[in-house]
């Protein structure tokens, strides 16, 4: 990322189904990545805090790439871990417009939040 790199943070949520607690803990790990036509790209990676909750920072020219260049509107995905193991993959967030549904701060960049997911 670069100073005139836009820098975008994506957060998430994630619960277990049994008891309404907030997965958490260093076994846990996510990736994010925007879904292309042939190579999808890689953004970051995070973990899950205590509320269960990640942040994850890219720059926005991150999105764009040999099969998508100019990409405004990227698709969105993540995959959860669990100690190496896939716990989620999370349906492609289609054309998400970061512009219309973020929030704004000139010092932290632009902030989506994906939701809270129970697992």
């Amino acid at each position: 990322m670069t100073k005139l790199d836009p820098v975008i943070t994506i957060s998430a949520k994630f619960i277990a189904k049994d008891n309404a607690k907030p997965l958490n803990g260093d076994a846990y790990s996510v990736k994010l990545y925007d879904k292309d036509i042939f190579d999808d790209d890689f953004l970051g990676s995070g973990t899950l805090n205590e509320e269960g909750q990640t942040e994850i920072k890219f720059g926005f020219s991150s999105i764009s790439s040999f099969d998508s260049p100019g990409e405004k509107k990227p698709d969105l995905y993540f995959i959860l871990f669990k100690d190496n193991d896939i716990l989620l993959k999370s349906k492609p967030f289609e054309d998400l417009d970061l512009s219309k549904y973020s929030t704004f701060n000139f010092e932290e960049g632009t902030f989506f939040d994906l939701g809270t997911f129970v697992i």
